[in-house]
């Protein structure tokens, strides 16, 4: 099972690399002979070549079909205009606001690296009014720490590999841990790893500081499905006092997958340009912004008013202070 996902994983960058670096369209026959994975018979290459083109596009790949004056004719071409993102042009206080939140918020980011960032975008601020509202945020709100493994075990569960790992549990005692991880968590100040334990035959979350010396990623695939359900279990937005408030949250397709490993167990919607709409209860209000503060510009808050509001209001008043100093 493993090969075969992988190869059509390959299979797939290889026709879409095709298809985006032509400069007229590729006819099946063609993609037989050029494109590595299509080899066989004729009618077999064009079922696999049907349902892998069929894959991209639910993807949101523009593959465009070209009909020739007969059924070998017809040809297939992924248009640039049609895939690639229009230039980011940002005025100077969508700069500004980028640049608030590259500095107010920071995952293992070193010195200057937002500033190299930001020059991808257009630049450093230039208004200085912009920037000096930016300059109260310098002292932000506080750098999340970066464990040493924290890439690697995102880019595994993304991957869907096996890690193992020496453990230290509450009662001291050490062990190996063989873990298929789901996904990777900040909660109440600290990174998770949650996954399925292969020893223990269940889900299990593991803190990143307990974790001893390297975490080892094989090239075994996991084969376990991740569980949305969080039965019994609150998020930080749910430890509060009053009545909750239904937000509708929306993230975009990029992230909504991973998210979905978290708030799976909330009702959800299909979302505008792919993305899906989640209703939480939220009685937390500062912890459901942080947590939404980390997407940046992947989500966003659509209801109620009074909940979009608030996150513009939650920043003004930190500038207005001078960023807490």
């Amino acid at each position: 099972m493993k090969g075969e996902v992988w190869e059509k994983y390959e299979r797939q960058m290889n026709l879409l690399a095709a298809l985006r670096n032509t400069s007229r369209p590729m006819r099946l026959q063609e993609i037989r002979e050029k494109v590595p994975g299509y080899g066989g018979s004729f009618e077999a290459s064009r079922r696999r070549f049907i349902r892998d083109k069929e894959e991209l596009v639910a993807l949101g790949v523009p593959i465009r079909t070209v009909e020739g004056s007969a059924a070998e004719e017809t040809g297939y071409l992924v248009d640039p205009g049609a895939y690639e993102l229009p230039p980011v042009d940002l005025d100077a206080e969508e700069l500004a606001a980028l640049h608030m939140a590259l500095r107010t918020l920071s995952i293992g980011v070193e010195d200057g690296q937002a500033e190299r960032m930001m020059w991808r975008f257009g630049g450093i601020v230039e208004s200085e009014t912009a920037a000096e509202s930016v300059e109260h945020l310098l002292g932000g709100l506080g750098e999340l720490p970066a464990p040493p493994d924290l890439l690697r075990m995102v880019r595994a569960a993304a991957d869907r590999r096996v890690v193992s790992f020496v453990y230290e549990t509450n009662e001291g005692e050490i062990a190996e841990r063989s873990l298929e991880p789901w996904s990777v968590e900040f909660t109440r100040g600290r990174w998770y790893l949650r996954g399925f334990d292969r020893d223990r035959n269940e889900e299990r979350n593991y803190r990143f500081d307990r974790i001893l010396g390297e975490v080892k990623v094989s090239s075994e695939a996991a084969v376990s499905s991740p569980a949305p359900s969080r039965t019994g279990v609150s998020d930080p937005w749910e430890y509060g006092d009053g009545d909750a408030v239904m937000v509708d949250l929306w993230v975009d397709q990029v992230l909504a997958p991973q998210v979905a490993l978290r708030l799976g167990a909330y009702p959800s919607t299909p979302g505008r340009d792919g993305g899906t709409l989640w209703t939480l209860p939220v009685t937390n209000w500062p912890a459901f912004r942080t947590y939404v503060l980390t997407f940046l510009g992947r989500a966003e808050i659509i209801g109620p008013p009074e909940a979009r509001a608030d996150m513009v209001t939650w920043l003004t008043a930190i500038e207005a202070s001078g960023g807490g100093d």
